[in-house]
């Protein structure tokens, strides 16, 4: 069986939840992950999110990672799978209240598609 990181942030600003780590809570409370999953909270900071997910990753050694965040301009009632990871930020400041907009990683590739299949 495969071996699954799911990952979700922690509450962000002034929410006090974040949808993206109550739903992979929730499961997890209704057996209704498999077994070969593992969950991982992600911080919203610049500084503590990579680290984490490296984190998660190096303990866990999953075949395949599984990121859930929030789009804040999107219909809340839906789900959307991130095809192309950009790296660039226009966002707000993180929850260190740090702002990083433009390039978030130096000599690194502008856009990363996904792997798996569309």
């Amino acid at each position: 069986m495969a071996r699954v990181l799911l990952t979700g942030f922690e509450p962000f600003g002034s929410f006090k939840r974040n949808p993206s780590w109550d739903a992979l809570e929730l499961a997890r409370k209704r057996k209704l992950l498999p077994k070969g999953v593992k969950l991982a909270q992600i911080p919203v900071t610049y500084a503590g999110a990579f680290e984490a997910f490296e984190k998660a990753e190096r303990n866990f050694k999953p075949d395949i990672a599984v990121c859930f965040g929030v789009h804040g301009s999107r219909n809340a009632r839906t789900i959307y799978l991130e095809r192309v990871a950009h790296n660039i930020s226009g966002a707000s400041a993180d929850n260190d209240g740090i702002s990083r907009p433009g390039v978030i990683l130096a000599r690194k590739p502008r856009s990363i598609a996904s792997q798996y299949p569309h």
